[in-house]
């Protein structure tokens, strides 16, 4: 009759990848719910420009309004407009029978298109990262897509302001 000998110095593989999945779950909740307690609502000011906005949708972005985020989430109300008309560049070259070639650039102001600068009022969530509204940064140079009643377009974040309340 052969006999087998345990062996007793196996390494427990098992309980060690155990135990490291059950810290790692601690870890993540420890770090969630330090995470949501670093939010605070702060309100902000910022700037957002659209360029190109056809004369026809451009009333449309009026002070008071709401603008949303395309996902549908409210992103502030319009407190100021500032209407400019868009600027046209055009820029053509022309050769000629002996291989000259010339070159015109030219800038005129459009009458069917415009850039309009909304200055927007919201709540925010302030966080390490900077302001949230939802899950859109809001940053200067940001790109973000908006619309209201009628009206969609991407815009540029040009500034963001934190208001202090007046004491």
């Amino acid at each position: 009759m052969r006999q087998t000998q345990k062996k007793e110095n196996k390494f427990p593989v098992f309980d060690l990848v155990l135990i490291l999945v059950i810290a790692l779950a601690v870890a993540g909740g420890v770090f969630w719910v330090v995470s949501r307690q670093n939010i605070r609502k702060t309100e902000i000011v910022y700037t957002v420009r659209f360029s190109n906005v056809s004369n026809e949708y451009g009333g449309r972005l009026a002070e008071g309004k709401t603008l949303y985020l395309i996902t549908g989430e409210p992103a502030g109300v319009i407190s100021d407009t500032t209407v400019t008309r868009s600027t046209v560049r055009t820029f053509d070259g022309a050769s000629s029978a002996d291989a000259d070639v010339s070159y015109t650039y030219t800038e005129t102001k459009s009458d069917e298109f415009s850039d309009i600068l909304a200055t927007v009022r919201v709540t925010a969530d302030e966080k390490t990262g900077g302001f949230f509204v939802g899950a859109q940064r809001i940053a200067g140079g940001v790109r973000v897509r908006m619309m209201t009643g009628g009206f969609a377009s991407e815009g540029e974040i040009l500034t963001v302001l934190k208001e202090e309340k007046a004491s």
